[in-house]
C-alpha cells in the first residue's frame, strides 16, 4: 500500500504513470505541506515510513540565483516555513520518518 502526496497535480500524474509502469497500486492526494494533512491523508493507516524531501519544497522559495543577502533575507521565513513542514509531517502515525536532500549553497545555514 503506497500513497503519494503531492503540491502539485503534474507530480502526482507523474507518480500514478509510474507506479502503474511498475505493477505498484499508489493512492495518490494533494498536499500543500504548509498545512495541515487532511483527516484523508492521515487515516490511511500507519505508515511504514514517511519520505520528505525539504529542499524540494523550498526551491520555489528560495531560487539558488539570489544574492547572499537576499537568501539572509528570507532565512527567517524559510526557517518558519521547514519548522511547519515538519511538524506536519510528524502528525503522521510512522514507523520511519526520512527526510533526504541537501540544499546546494553552504553559505546559507538553516
Amino acid at each position: 500500500n503506497v500513497t503519494a502526496a503531492d503540491l502539485y497535480p503534474e507530480m502526482l500524474a507523474l507518480t500514478k504513470l509510474n507506479a502503474q509502469r511498475n505493477g505498484v497500486d499508489v493512492h495518490t492526494e494533494q498536499w500543500d505541506f504548509a498545512q495541515p494533512p487532511r483527516q484523508s491523508l492521515l487515516s490511511r493507516g500507519r505508515f511504514d515510513v514517511v519520505c520528505s524531501e525539504p529542499r524540494s519544497m523550498l526551491h520555489w522559495f528560495m531560487p539558488p540565483h539570489l544574492t547572499d543577502s537576499e537568501m539572509a533575507a528570507l532565512m527567517p521565513r524559510a526557517k518558519a516555513l521547514i519548522d511547519t513542514l515538519f511538524a506536519n509531517l510528524l502528525l503522521f502515525d510512522a514507523g520511519l520518518y526520512l527526510f533526504v536532500g541537501a540544499y546546494s549553497r553552504p553559505s546559507v545555514q538553516l
